[in-house]
């Protein structure tokens, strides 16, 4: 009689069972967008690219952010824009991964043409392991060519070719060894790709 009670019961709880898992679905499908967001670049002389795509919550600080310096910024960044890719990992064949992090900035708004680190437009960190050492790589050559560019709405979706000279500095561990760490450690980027990255407009000024 007990076992009955209860098969009729779960029986009873199904339909709302149900309806849980497909406003689980209904709210995924609105608050959450997949894109390919694909990248890739020649470091070191081996291909790295990136093998998976990008969950981006549509609520809340975007992955790509993009912000338009108006009337409310500070007076030295007022008439300016910035661009940030805040991680993207690339991978090779035989197990190897870096981290990618760009900065892009400008005057006015972004355009066709080609950004230099040197006129302070463009920076890139590469992260990743040599050897036993993780290094974190500051370029500083860097150089950006927006190839397509479009304007949806407040964002911005570009394509880009980069590449950069790198120097590294190590984050030692308590692991590391002395002898295994160089401190002018260069690495060469180049052939870098980026297509249909959508930057999203965010209101809140980066630090």
């Amino acid at each position: 009689m007990l076992m009955k009670r209860y098969f009729l019961l779960l029986i009873a709880l199904m339909p709302l069972v149900l309806m849980s898992v497909q406003c689980n679905d209904v709210v995924d499908e609105i608050l959450v967008k997949e894109s390919k967001d694909p990248m890739s670049a020649v470091i070191d002389g081996v291909l790295y690219k990136t093998n998976k795509p990008v969950q981006h919550v549509l609520i809340g600080f975007p992955r790509y952010p993009y912000w338009v310096y108006d009337e409310s910024a500070d007076e030295r960044f007022k008439g300016t824009w910035r661009m940030d890719i805040v991680s993207r990992v690339l991978y090779s064949d035989d197990g190897g991964a870096y981290e990618v992090i760009m900065t892009l900035k400008g005057k006015g708004k972004p355009e066709k043409k080609t950004y230099y680190e040197a006129s302070d437009e463009v920076d890139f960190i590469l992260r990743g392991r040599q050897g036993d050492v993780f290094y974190e790589f500051h370029s500083k050559d860097a150089w950006l060519e927006i190839t397509d560019l479009e304007f949806v709405g407040d964002d911005c979706r570009i394509s880009a070719r980069f590449a950069f000279t790198g120097v590294g500095v190590p984050v030692l561990t308590e692991t590391t060894s002395t002898d295994d760490v160089s401190e002018d450690k260069e690495i060469v980027l180049t052939d870098g790709v980026f297509e249909d990255y959508e930057f999203r407009r965010s209101t809140s000024w980066p630090q």
